[in-house]
């Protein structure tokens, strides 16, 4: 019998098939691996670039909105209030300045001023300035002697009876007109002929002018009187 017959045929080993083929996997998922992550890097990147390209358009938009809106918004301005200065009744009127006792004051341009030097030894006239009407409306300026230097409401107090001693009697409210010097106003009730109110004003020099009218109602009394001052 041959011997080569009755043996039966060896299968062929696949094995060294398949250790190559597993072989080869690795080889292949190795080289893959880097272009993966090169891949994921560049989406990241492209994702950032979008992401600060849209986080800049929207603050830029952001700001021209706000912008737009500031441009839109009227400024609201603050009106000044300026207090409107009461009219000068006085401005058009006469000045009458007298050089010796260095005293002033005002009265209405249709008056007349008449200077006078009477001494009558206590008092001595000064001026009378006055309407040229049927009133008598007036106010006369004359000086008293005051050697002692008294205050004025003193000086009133010991005035003889011929010039309102012991009847001049001070305005209980004495008007703020007088602030700026030693003057008192009384209710001009005081003999030597005045009938209207009178003011009695102190220069601190030895001398008391007293200020008497006749004829005038109160408010140019008190626009004549506002207006007296001393020059020195």
């Amino acid at each position: 019998m041959d011997r080569n017959a009755q043996q039966p045929q060896q299968p062929v080993n696949p094995q060294p098939v398949q250790q190559q083929s597993q072989q080869a996997v690795p080889t292949s998922s190795r080289s893959s691996l880097p272009n993966m992550l090169f891949f994921a890097l560049g989406i990241i990147v492209v994702l950032g670039l979008m992401g600060g390209s849209y986080y800049l358009g929207t603050k830029k938009s952001a700001t021209i909105v706000s912008n737009e809106k500031t441009a839109v918004i009227p400024t609201k301005s603050i009106p000044t209030v300026t207090a409107t200065p009461a009219p000068d009744v006085t401005a058009n009127w006469k000045v009458y300045t007298n050089p010796t006792y260095h005293f002033s004051f005002k009265y209405p341009p249709s008056w007349l001023a008449a200077d006078s030097h009477d001494d009558y030894g206590i008092r001595t006239d000064i001026v009378t300035v006055g309407a040229n009407d049927r009133m008598g409306s007036l106010l006369s300026v004359y000086m008293l002697k005051n050697p002692n230097n008294l205050s004025t409401t003193d000086f009133i107090k010991q005035l003889p009876n011929y010039e309102g001693g012991g009847f001049v009697k001070p305005l209980q409210n004495q008007p703020s007109y007088f602030s700026h010097i030693d003057a008192i106003e009384t209710n001009g009730f005081g003999g030597a002929g005045d009938t209207g109110p009178s003011a009695y004003i102190n220069d601190k020099k030895g001398e008391i002018f007293k200020l008497f009218t006749s004829g005038l109602d109160n408010s140019m009394i008190n626009t004549i009187f506002s207006t007296f001052t001393f020059n020195q």
